[in-house]
C-alpha cells in the first residue's frame, strides 16, 4: 500500500519537493532571468547584450550559481547535475515556449527586460530577479517554517 507522500512524490515533480532557502530562492529567480536573458540573446540576435549581462553581473551569478548546485545537491544527492540539468533545460524550453507565444513582441520586450537588467547597479541583479514578472516561474517555492520552528524562535527571543 501507498502512503500519501508516495503517491504525491509519484505525481509531483520532485524539485516541487524541494525546500530552498531564501537565498536559494533568490538563486532560483537569478537562473530564471538568466535563461530568459540566453533565449532572448539566441532569439533576437542579442547575443552583446547577453555577454554584457554575464560580464558585468558575473561575481554575482557564480554565488547564485553555487546557490542552486548546494540545493539540488542537498535534495538529489547523487543524482544533483543530472536533476539540474534537466531544470535548467526545463526552463529553457518554457522560455521558448513563450518566445513562441509572445510572437513579435518577443524581441522588442526582451531588449527592454536587457535595458532594466544592464542599467541595474553591480549586487543588484538577485533583487532585480526577485522582483520580475517571471520571479518563481522555475515553480519551486519557498518552504514554510513549521509552526514548531515559530514557536522555538519566539522562545529564545
Amino acid at each position: 500500500m501507498l502512503t500519501a507522500a508516495a503517491i504525491f512524490a509519484q505525481v509531483t515533480p520532485a524539485y516541487a519537493m524541494m525546500c530552498p532557502s531564501p537565498a536559494e530562492q533568490r538563486a532560483l529567480d537569478v537562473r530564471v532571468l538568466q535563461t530568459h536573458l540566453m533565449v532572448a540573446a539566441l532569439s533576437c540576435d542579442a547575443k552583446s547584450s547577453y555577454n554584457s549581462f554575464v560580464n558585468k553581473f558575473h561575481a554575482e551569478l557564480v554565488p547564485h550559481g553555487y546557490a542552486l548546485r548546494r540545493l539540488f545537491k542537498r535534495t538529489y544527492g547523487k543524482s544533483a547535475r543530472h536533476q539540474l540539468n534537466r531544470f535548467i533545460t526545463r526552463l529553457a524550453n518554457d522560455e521558448s515556449a513563450s518566445r513562441i507565444t509572445a510572437g513579435e513582441r518577443y524581441c522588442p520586450n526582451a531588449q527592454m527586460l536587457f535595458t532594466r537588467v544592464l542599467g541595474a547597479h553591480n549586487g543588484y541583479v538577485g533583487t532585480l530577479a526577485s522582483n520580475l514578472p517571471i520571479a518563481g516561474s522555475h515553480g519551486i517555492t519557498a518552504c514554510q517554517p513549521k509552526q514548531d520552528d515559530f514557536k522555538a524562535a519566539q522562545r529564545s527571543q
